[in-house]
C-alpha cells in the first residue's frame, strides 16, 4: 500500500505484543542513502525533552489505521540510537526542501512524499510550486543536500494525484 507521509504524522502507534497505545508518531526519519525509513519520532510528553524513536526493524506495520510495533522495548532514547541520530544529521527530510535541477532551475518544494508500507521505501516525492504541482521519482533524484534536492534535467514527472489509498487495515 502506498501511504503519504501527510497521512502517517499523528498516527497512533501500538505495541503488539501488550495490545496496547504507546504514542503518537510526530515525523519519520529518513535514510538518505537508500531512500528507506529509518525510523520514527514518537511524541513527548511536556515533560520529556528527549525525544523517542522506533527503529525500522521494530515496525510491524503502516497503515493509514495506525502504525503497529513490535513491542514498547522497541522503544528507545535518539541518544541511544546511534542510527536514527546519523540519519537525523544527513539533513534527509523531504518535506520542505527545494527542488532544483542540476542547472540550478527551482521546481518547486516537497509537500509530501509516498511510503510503501510493505518495504519502507519512498519512491516518489509530491512537489508544488506557484505554476503547479508534480510527482517526482527517487531515480530523478542525482543529489540531496541539507536544504535541496537536486534533479537530473530531463526526467519524466507523473500526473500530480495523489494515489489511491486504502483505508482498510492491511
Amino acid at each position: 500500500m502506498i501511504l503519504p507521509y501527510t497521512k502517517i504524522v499523528g498516527l497512533d502507534v501500538f505495541d503488539l505484543k501488550n495490545q496496547s497505545k504507546v504514542g503518537v508518531v510526530k515525523d519519520i526519519v529518513i535514510q538518505k542513502k537508500d531512500f528507506k525509513i529509518s525510523g520514527i519520532i514518537l511524541e513527548n510528553s511536556i515533560f520529556n525533552r528527549d525525544a523517542k524513536v522506533v527503529s525500522h526493524a521494530d515496525i510491524v506495520d503502516i497503515s493509514t489505521q495506525g502504525v503497529v510495533i513490535r513491542d514498547s522495548d522497541a522503544i528507545s532514547s535518539l541518544k541511544e540510537n546511534v542510527r536514527i541520530g546519523e540519519a537525523i544529521k544527513e539533513g534527509m527530510h523531504g518535506i520542505g526542501q527545494k527542488v532544483v535541477t542540476k542547472s540550478g532551475k527551482s521546481l518547486g518544494r516537497v509537500v509530501d512524499l509516498f511510503i510503501l508500507s510493505e518495504t519502507l521505501e519512498i519512491p516518489k516525492f509530491y512537489v508544488k510550486n506557484i505554476f503547479g504541482e508534480r510527482i517526482i521519482a527517487r531515480t530523478a533524484i542525482v543529489d540531496i543536500e541539507k536544504r535541496k534536492i537536486i534533479v537530473k534535467e530531463n526526467f519524466e514527472t507523473e500526473k500530480a494525484s495523489m494515489p489511491e489509498i486504502s483505508t482498510s487495515l492491511v
